[in-house]
């Protein structure tokens, strides 16, 4: 699957706030945290780019949004951050006064480890 399909797959799939949508094929590359974690993500990133407050890939989402919606701890969603960051998928940086987290995947890089054969 191509970047841009799997985007707008993904896009479609996010259009309800009513369930996240986790692949199987997802899961079996990450553990079912960091799967759940990065679906948050893309429901951010997509909201993000609806908003027009996406800039160059980096969008902000904030550790007590992210305990808010998915009751994920501050621990737990370091090791999700870990494990992405480790697979090359995620960056992230703090910025600004108050301090506020932003994250960009590479879309690139998911897709590379998606398609691989284990």
């Amino acid at each position: 699957m191509k970047i841009k399909e799997a985007k707008e797959l993904e896009r479609q799939i996010l259009k309800s706030d009513r369930h996240y949508v986790i692949s199987k094929e997802i899961i079996r590359k990450f553990d079912l945290n960091t799967s759940l974690f990065l679906a948050l993500l893309w429901e951010a990133e997509y909201k993000a780019e609806m908003d027009g407050t996406i800039q160059s890939g980096w969008f902000h989402l904030g550790t007590n949004e992210i305990k808010e919606r998915i009751e994920m701890s501050y621990y737990t969603q370091m090791k999700c951050i870990n494990n992405l960051q480790k697979a090359g998928i995620l960056e992230w940086k703090n910025e600004g006064i108050p301090r506020r987290r932003y994250f960009r995947i590479d879309w690139d890089r998911f897709s590379e480890i998606i398609e691989k054969e284990d």
